[in-house]
């Protein structure tokens, strides 16, 4: 069975799908059979990995069909490489939220439909919109992990409680069998004095809390060029920072 793993924060700008494309360019490169579920109808990691939403939407759907029940799983995959596939992701699914309310398991819905594929997988990454609505909790109900992107700010930081308290109730009420995988700090400018004060709020509070925090992924100008080219940043710029701790979360992953 997958490891599936939601990626979460419900703040905005904080490389949630940055790192899901990137964790899945090392997971493809270490051979690890990946399924990337674009869970945003803002269709990011969709563009990123090079694919037309509407284009999708049109010749074969999207996960809005597959949340409505139109569709399954299975209709919609593209791949991307021999390790690699995508679920691709379309601004018709801003109302999907509306349409899960009618379900009788509501917030299990995304659960129920990865069932007949997750077998075929390895890791499963879920690249969660900025909010904390009902297709995020889906996520989480059909999760193993969660892992918790931030940017190195206060406004930032602040945000991660509110986030860590809906992980608990869902664990608590909904899937017992989840659990955080940790906080990755992302856009981190070294000797800055905001970023210097973040990352050290977050090592001070992290270990009573018992999360884990993963080394901070260097700011690079990069990485908003790479998206451009709908590509990985290390396939574009190859000495961009941030390889060997992207890299290193991916092989923690492939642990887990």
């Amino acid at each position: 069975m997958a490891k599936i793993i939601t990626i979460a924060n419900q703040k905005g700008g904080v490389a949630k799908t940055t790192t899901a494309r990137h964790l899945a360019y090392f997971l493809d490169q270490f051979g690890c059979k990946t399924l990337c579920i674009d869970n945003d109808h803002q269709a990011n990691l969709t563009l990123y990995f090079g694919l037309d939403p509407i284009q999708c939407e049109q010749e074969r759907g999207s996960m809005y069909g597959v949340i409505t029940g139109s569709l399954s799983l299975a209709d919609i995959i593209i791949p991307i490489s021999e390790h690699l596939s995508v679920v691709p992701s379309a601004l018709s699914l801003a109302e999907a939220g509306a349409r899960l309310v009618q379900e009788t398991d509501v917030n299990g819905v995304l659960r129920e439909r990865l069932r007949p594929i997750q077998d075929d997988y390895d890791i499963i990454l879920i690249d969660s919109g900025p909010n904390l609505e009902r297709l995020l909790i889906n996520a989480l109900v059909a999760s193993r992990f969660v892992l918790v992107p931030t940017k190195t700010d206060s406004l930032s930081i602040s945000g991660i409680p509110a986030l860590l308290g809906t992980i608990q109730k869902v664990r608590a009420s909904l899937n017992p069998g989840l659990h955080l995988l940790g906080v990755l700090p992302t856009i981190y400018h070294s000797g800055r004095l905001a970023d210097e004060k973040a990352i050290g709020q977050l090592r001070e509070q992290a270990p009573q809390a018992g999360v884990r925090i993963f080394d901070p992924i260097p700011a690079a100008t990069n990485y908003d060029k790479a998206a451009d080219l709908q590509q990985s940043v290390f396939e574009s710029f190859p000495e961009t920072p941030g390889r060997l701790e992207y890299e290193t979360l991916a092989n923690y992953i492939v642990e887990a």
